[in-house]
């Protein structure tokens, strides 16, 4: 490889890295307004810690059109065995859960829309967990979330 050819394999590839991290803070701070450091980070940060504390414990009172009103765009949820499942899409992330009823139990992993739409594994796993229907039904909304960011 010659010189040239890496240089512009360098230039891309800081390219890659600003791009990411300005995908980084855009979810930040639509996640939380304030800069990192400010005391009221941490309230917003409290405050939304809380609120999700309240949605996983009232989920199964709301409906559609009131989890909408909180933000919560999509939401699947299914029981296997002992574990519940619940998929959720948030801003940019597909949130994975999962739990047996209690606290120590509650896992989750978020994970970056373009990640998850690369990922066929994780696309598997919903597929596995929560049936074809479903993991169609959420890889529809992710692209239609995907679209209506982009406009």
């Amino acid at each position: 490889m010659d010189k040239e050819r890496r240089r512009q394999l360098k230039a891309l590839g800081k390219a890659e890295v600003a791009r990411q991290s300005a995908a980084v803070w855009n979810a930040l701070r639509e996640a939380n307004p304030a800069k990192p450091g400010d005391p009221e980070w941490s309230k917003n940060y409290r405050r939304g810690v809380e609120r999700e504390k309240w949605l996983r414990k009232n989920l199964p009172l709301l409906g559609p059109k009131q989890l909408h009103e909180f933000g919560v765009k999509h939401y699947w949820r299914t029981t296997v065995g002992r574990e519940n499942y619940a998929i959720t899409l948030q801003g940019n992330l597909v949130r994975l859960t999962k739990h047996s009823g209690t606290p120590e139990s509650f896992g989750g992993n978020d994970v970056p829309i373009s990640r998850f739409l690369r990922s066929k594994k994780l696309q598997q796993h919903v597929k596995e967990i929560f049936g074809e229907a479903a993991l169609n039904e959420v890889l529809s909304a992710v692209s239609a979330n995907i679209g209506s960011s982009n406009a």
